[in-house]
């Protein structure tokens, strides 16, 4: 008798684990007829090809979600196992040479031929000046399958507590790291490392440009570049800023805008319209245009660079067709020549889309916010275009 009622225990279980994992599965379905753009102006074909990944979550669910044109759609994966959307494609495609690599677009290069993946030291933060650091380099022969991996050595010049990987592109078969070595007092060294391939031996090791601080100002470099894919750019944006130490929300005191043209190493600085200093919401790099998109009062405003001729183009004005919610831009995106950007609003969530070298709205769409769906919010985080 005890073993029946154990078994009837057991079943019970079961059946009560299939019908919560059932209800979760239905919870899930509702969540895709819900949303859906309503177009306000341009044309649908730009929205068509679409993949918008962003987080959802209101009173009590959070998840991550794929809106596309007609639907969107929950994502049920478990947190061991996600593969990040933009890596998909080449863990399905290249499931060997991918396994054990760290998903940052930063660290990838690929092209027709190959796909190159550079490993950052793992052991700079206990070596000190005139000791070596080693990076690996990883590289796929898309033709044949076959990957290559070999190591390179630099010399540290100073101790350093870390370093990153801003970009890696390859020219005329030399590999070329744009990389930042910080200590510990977060004073900044930016490197462009070049590498031959068919040699697979060190060329250069060049300092680009270095921070200092004193006791009223630091120093910091960032850069602008989009790493929402994994396309090279001829240019790479970057800006030293110098900030108030004393000044709790670190104000400002100037930034310094240079681009580096990565296919010849040359370095030009930029200089920034009136009245951008230190308010830039949104910057990108994209098809040769360093852009800068803002909200200002009831407007988008886009300032484009065009980094070859070396001039800003007009300012554009957009104006936002509903009230935003925050004075600042919520999300900006650029890929293949068009600027894609999404921000709350009092009907819902606008998306625009803006073809970045005309300065032209070609499509504005909103997800709208009804009495069944006021408490909810979205938090995007890639758009990207179908594959075929």
């Amino acid at each position: 008798m005890k073993k029946y009622w154990q078994l009837l225990v057991m079943g019970l279980v079961i059946v009560a684990t299939i019908s919560v994992h059932y209800i979760q599965v239905a919870n899930a379905t509702k969540l895709e007829s819900d949303f859906s753009f309503e177009k306000i102006s341009g044309d649908e074909k730009y929205l068509d090809p679409l993949v918008i990944e962003a987080n959802y979550y209101n009173n009590y669910d959070y998840s991550t979600v794929l809106f596309s044109k007609d639907k969107t759609t929950k994502v049920e994966r478990s947190f061991y196992q996600q593969v990040p959307f933009k890596f998909q494609k080449l863990v399905d495609n290249h499931k060997s040479f991918m396994r054990g690599k760290a998903y940052n677009v930063n660290n990838f290069y690929e092209d027709e031929a190959q796909l190159i993946y550079v490993k950052e030291p793992d052991q700079i933060l206990s070596l000190g000046k005139d000791d070596k650091i080693t990076y690996i380099i990883d590289v796929l022969n898309k033709k044949d399958n076959t990957s290559d991996e070999f190591p390179v050595q630099l010399e540290l010049n100073k101790n350093f507590d870390w370093n990153s990987i801003n970009n890696v592109a390859v020219v005329n078969n030399e590999l070329k790291l744009i990389t930042t070595n910080v200590q510990h007092n977060g004073i900044q060294e930016m490197h462009l490392v070049q590498i031959d391939l068919n040699k697979q031996q060190l060329l250069s090791d060049t300092i680009l440009n270095s921070t200092s601080d004193d006791e009223i100002t630091r120093k910091s470099i960032g850069f602008y570049n989009d790493y929402y894919n994994l396309a090279q750019e001829k240019y790479a944006v970057y800006t030293i800023n110098t900030y108030d130490t004393k000044v709790e929300e670190h104000k400002y005191i100037s930034q310094q805008h240079n681009v580096l043209n990565i296919e010849t190493n040359e370095l030009m600085p930029i200089d920034l319209p009136t009245g951008i200093v230190g308010n830039i919401q949104s910057g990108i790099v994209d098809n040769g245009y360093f852009v800068i998109s803002n909200i200002e009062d009831t407007d988008m405003v886009l300032y484009r660079y065009n980094i070859a001729q070396q001039q800003w183009l007009e300012p554009v004005s957009l104006p936002m067709p509903f009230k935003t919610l925050e004075k600042t831009l919520n999300f900006a995106q650029a890929m293949n020549g068009k600027l894609y950007t999404m921000n709350e609003v009092e009907k819902g969530y606008l998306l625009q889309i803006i073809a970045i070298e005309e300065g032209k709205l070609v499509y504005s769409g909103l997800i709208p916010k009804n009495a069944d769906t006021q408490n909810y919010h979205i938090s995007v985080n890639s758009i990207y275009e179908k594959s075929e």
